[in-house]
């Protein structure tokens, strides 16, 4: 089953195929999470986890200096000139050694070389400098999820919320992270936490319709995709899976209506069902 961010890493999809008759072909999408972009999970859709990165450092008057080489950075990162970025950034960790900002950035560069162990390194100074960094918390959770450390991934993404207890993504991402355990009561606790944060986040709504629909709880995961669609018409995932849902309860026509609405709305999933 199976994150887009605002708000929502390059999303690459499993797909199930189940054919129904000689016409229905459901799909059963997985998002997979990629550090750059999108989130990876197995089972569940999350919104787009970019990095963004930090302009200044933590006190109450922004410094215009540190501020300048933050930004030159992160136009060159944009840009996709990574080395150029880097070493803006470390010139402004040079010139401003206790703004935790600088040291966040550098490791997104890191992480965008997949330097796994220095981006780790320069998220957690910058932690050390600013214990309620969020930024940062949320950047150490998206490293050690895609390196498939869950533990540390949780405790990541724990302590982002602790700081930021209306974070969605951190709660979105927790969501996935206890899917994956099969731990759904969390799953959800931190699904629905997402959404009173945000009651327009229809990824949550739709990995809950994800969560309900590996309980074998079938009219909730149709109550949850539907909500995902509402929120957001154009959704094709949402209804590829409420399709699922209908043709698991009998209800072949509604489901082919909603397939070929996916279909509608994003023609490479017919080029997937050829494949």
């Amino acid at each position: 089953m199976t994150s887009n961010s605002n708000n929502n890493s390059n999303p690459t999809l499993k797909i199930f195929l189940g054919l129904v008759g000689f016409l229905l072909l459901f799909l059963f999408l997985v998002n997979q999470y990629s550090q750059s972009d999108s989130e990876k999970s197995s089972r569940s859709d999350s919104s787009k986890s970019q990095q963004n990165t930090s302009t200044n450092n933590s006190s109450p008057s922004v410094n215009a200096p540190l501020k300048k080489l933050n930004e030159k950075g992160a136009a060159l990162l944009e840009q996709g000139k990574l080395q150029e970025a880097l070493a803006v950034f470390t010139q402004a960790s040079q010139e401003f050694p206790d703004a935790p900002a600088p040291l966040h950035n550098m490791g997104i560069v890191y992480g965008k070389q997949k330097d796994w162990k220095k981006a780790i390194d320069h998220y957690q100074k910058a932690i050390a400098l600013k214990s309620d960094f969020a930024a940062a918390y949320y950047s150490l959770g998206v490293v050690y999820q895609t390196i498939q450390d869950k533990p540390k991934a949780i405790a990541a993404f724990q302590d982002l919320v602790k700081v930021a207890p209306k974070d969605k993504k951190g709660h979105l991402h927790l969501g996935i992270l206890y899917d994956e355990k099969l731990e759904f009561d969390k799953a959800l606790q931190h699904y629905h936490q997402a959404i009173a944060a945000d009651p327009k986040y229809y990824t949550a709504f739709y990995n809950i319709g994800n969560t309900f629909l590996e309980m074998k709880q079938l009219d909730s995961a149709a109550f949850y995709y539907e909500g995902a669609i509402k929120i957001k018409p154009d959704y094709s995932k949402a209804y590829v899976n409420l399709a699922h849902v209908l043709n698991e309860r009998g209800d072949t026509e509604t489901a082919q209506k909603y397939f070929r609405k996916a279909l509608e709305l994003d023609e490479t999933l017919q080029d997937k069902v050829r494949k």
